[in-house]
């Protein structure tokens, strides 16, 4: 006799043989219809047998617009963001902060979203442009009905709030404060992002915020040749000269001296690695060579400090000399590199000026400026090592029908720069650099960004 659990099995399996033996024996027609399949498809949307397959140009345009639909919180906190930059109008700097926002925003956005990263690969393979769906599909939301209303809305609550604050606004403390959180948003920047701005301004900014730091001025001393012999040198102590005269005169503090030349200059594979351990101990409490350099830029001017110099490297030195370079300004390309370092510089633009073209390159964004290293050069030269990156658009015209010879005017690309800039005392007064020169630059052109 089975177990109870072996009786049902039994039981079960022979039910299951007489159905499928009473199915078998039943005609085809008059079976009855089969259940559907269970399996699903992993494609959560229903098939489109009859509809045309998108062009991968439309398929970006779709994916992207919808993600900007998605996205409803970040585009009320970026307008409560623009909202409050438009308070504090006066501020330039603000203005191109929000440009770059929005940019690397929109970056980002198609970087790590996978939809839009696949949009884009399939575009790209296309051989048609990123930035020109992009644009498309910014242009069709702003076209919207909803955007325009939203555009009316915020307009009007601007202005009514512009109205209403303009005899607060107008109040010397409130134009004390704007001023406050203006410096005060300014100075909180990237301590590696540059931005870009225009000559003018860049050097309207450079030359108020001297003005604020009372720098503007103060002018180096120059050293003045017939004003006589104002120091006088003395005899050093009695105390010094007699330890001086024991020590050239006793004869064991001579063999002492001695044997420490001769330490030194050994080559004894038992002294040799002696000597290295002291050696590596001692440097341990030496000057390095960056403080070495700090030291020496003090003494062309008391007033350097290397917080001071990483800003007007951020904000002055590195914007004008890359400027200067991409525009072909020759004057200033000459001011602020030396004389070999011009030559190689104005040697790639050359190339394309003798063609009689003209520049019309353009530095949109400056990042990651970084002292990275101090070295003193031969001829005791303190010099600074500075590496930063770049986007920029380089484009030669036509001067007489404005037509794009060389490169493309919607093509950004990734640039990587290093350059060694050293100080000159005696061009400490120039106004442009003051002393500043680039005596090496070098530039390398990573990608296109878009």
């Amino acid at each position: 006799m089975l177990p109870r659990r072996l009786c049902r099995f039994v039981v079960a399996q022979r039910l299951v043989g007489s159905s499928r033996a009473f199915l078998l024996q039943i005609p085809i027609s008059q079976r009855p219809p089969s259940q559907s399949c269970g399996c699903r498809s992993f494609h959560a949307s229903h098939r489109r047998l009859n509809e045309l397959p998108k062009s991968p140009f439309q398929t970006f345009v779709d994916v992207l617009r919808e993600e900007l639909r998605k996205n409803r919180e970040l585009q009320d906190n970026v307008k409560q963001l623009q909202g409050d930059v438009e308070k504090l109008h006066d501020s330039e700097a603000l203005k191109h902060a929000r440009e770059m926002y929005e940019r690397a925003r929109l970056t980002s956005s198609i970087k790590e979203n996978p939809r839009l990263r696949a949009a884009a690969e399939e575009l790209k393979k296309a051989g048609i442009k990123v930035g020109d769906a992009v644009s498309e599909a910014l242009k069709t939301m702003e076209e919207s009905e909803v955007m325009r209303v939203i555009s009316r809305a915020t307009s009007s609550i601007s202005s009514t709030i512009a109205h209403t604050t303009e005899p607060i606004r107008n109040t010397a403390a409130y134009k004390t404060l704007a001023e406050t959180v203006v410096d005060a948003l300014d100075d909180s920047g990237s301590a590696k992002h540059a931005g870009f701005e225009d000559k003018e301004v860049r050097r309207k900014r450079r030359q108020k915020r001297l003005e604020k730091a009372g720098l503007s001025r103060r002018r180096a001393v120059s050293e003045n040749p017939e004003a006589g012999q104002a120091l006088v040198a003395i005899k050093p102590s009695a105390r010094q000269e007699a330890w001086d005269t024991f020590k050239a005169t006793n004869p064991l503090m001579q063999r002492l001296s001695s044997l420490h030349a001769t330490y030194q200059e050994s080559e004894s594979p038992l002294i040799m690695p002696i000597r290295s351990v002291t050696s590596t101990i001692g440097s341990w409490f030496e000057e390095n060579e960056v403080a070495q350099v700090t030291r020496m830029m003090k003494g062309m001017d008391p007033y350097f400090t290397r917080e001071a110099f990483e800003k007007e490297l951020r904000e002055y030195i590195v914007p004008e000399v890359v400027d200067a370079y991409l525009s072909a300004d020759k004057e200033s390309l000459m001011k602020w590199c030396s004389e070999a370092t011009y030559n190689v510089l104005w040697a790639t633009m050359e190339q394309y000026l003798r063609q009689g073209l003209i520049s019309d390159s353009k530095v949109l964004d400056i990042r990651q400026v970084d002292v990275s290293d101090a070295k003193i050069l031969e001829n005791e030269i303190p010099v600074f090592v500075v590496t930063f990156s770049t986007q920029e658009v380089l484009l030669f015209r036509n001067p007489v029908s404005r037509e794009v010879v060389i490169g493309a005017e919607n093509r950004v690309e990734q640039c990587v720069y290093a350059a060694v800039i050293t100080r000159i005392v005696e061009e400490t007064s120039d106004e442009l650099t003051g002393g500043w020169k680039v005596v090496e630059m070098a530039r390398r052109s990573a990608r296109a960004y878009l």
